[in-house]
């Protein structure tokens, strides 16, 4: 597969196929673990948009699943996992600086580390709030952590947030209203990421796969 422009569609696509591995090789002796792998593949593809644009970035739905994770299975594993998962995006796109990753991961794993407090103890279970709370969290300690250690790209980071918080602000509204309850049900009376789903999945991935091999033939 051949890299076009500053997104790693090899890339992408290759860890895709492992996590999809992963995923059905987790189901035979963990549930929540190969449950945790699909929500990872499935947050990952929504990420696409913020590598091609950085204005894009808020638009993606891993937020939205992390917060959930976090709330089911425990703020301070799911913000560990966190630090990997937002390490990792510079290895998909250019249009994500390291810099930026390793502060934004340092802030997701806080954000969603106490995500399960506030969706608790102050909002009674309201996901909406707790999202909202979980965003001001966020890019409060990026801001604070490129004054101190990026002061150089304080102003570009600080224009990116600007566009980026009321997207994020709108995007978790949206996302809230239309795919709580869908979200919720796959999460109660246990985890499970429906039979259907990882088909449709596994389906798309034959057919990339399939693409990319004649391609190459050819």
């Amino acid at each position: 597969m051949v890299e076009k422009g500053i997104v790693s569609w090899d890339r992408i696509f290759y860890i895709s196929a492992g996590l999809v591995v992963l995923g059905l090789l987790l189901s035979f002796f963990s549930k929540t673990l190969s449950f945790i792998t699909w929500i990872i593949l499935i947050s990952l593809w929504t990420e696409i948009p913020g590598f091609i644009n950085e204005n894009l970035i808020e638009i993606n739905l891993s937020e939205f699943f992390f917060v959930l994770l976090a709330i089911h299975f425990g703020g301070f594993w799911i913000g560990l996992l966190g630090i990997v998962y937002t390490a990792m995006l510079p290895v998909f796109s250019r249009m994500w600086k390291p810099s930026l990753a390793i502060k934004g991961s340092v802030a997701f794993a806080i954000a969603i580390g106490t995500a399960p407090f506030f969706y608790y103890n102050v909002y009674n279970q309201n996901l909406l709030w707790t999202l909202y709370t979980y965003t001001g969290i966020l890019f409060g300690i990026i801001a604070i952590l490129s004054i101190f250690l990026t002061t150089g790209q304080f102003f570009q980071e600080v224009k990116l947030l600007a566009i980026a918080l009321p997207l994020a602000y709108l995007t978790n509204l949206i996302y809230v209203f239309a795919l709580e309850n869908w979200a919720i049900g796959m999460f109660l009376p246990t985890p499970h990421f429906p039979g259907l789903y990882k088909i449709i999945i596994i389906l798309c991935m034959a057919g990339i796969g399939a693409y990319i091999y004649f391609n190459k033939k050819k």
